[in-house]
């Protein structure tokens, strides 16, 4: 799980660039997402025969559950509100 849409992208293309998506389907996840493209990171497995990558924010954790899922990667990462007097 990543924190938000800017670094689920940044990932999947670290991931791309390395040639891992010649190996697994790599998937963003994420609640902004059109339904079509959710529903292929939540269903493609039967689809392609290959295993996938789901990069994915944390609403995803809190909010279904995948069949198939073997591991999961939690980066720890969260976006936390603060508060600066000095700009309000």
């Amino acid at each position: 799980f990543l924190p938000g849409v800017k670094e689920i992208k940044r990932t999947i293309q670290e991931l791309k660039k390395r040639g891992v998506d010649k190996v697994f389907d790599i998937f963003p996840l994420y609640g902004a997402l059109p339904r079509k493209e959710q529903d292929k990171a939540i269903y493609s497995c039967a689809d392609s025969g290959r295993r996938r990558i789901i990069v994915s924010s944390p609403i995803a954790e809190a909010s279904l559950t995948i069949d198939g899922v073997t591991c999961v990667v939690d980066s720890g990462f969260q976006r936390q509100p603060r508060y600066d007097a000095n700009t309000g």
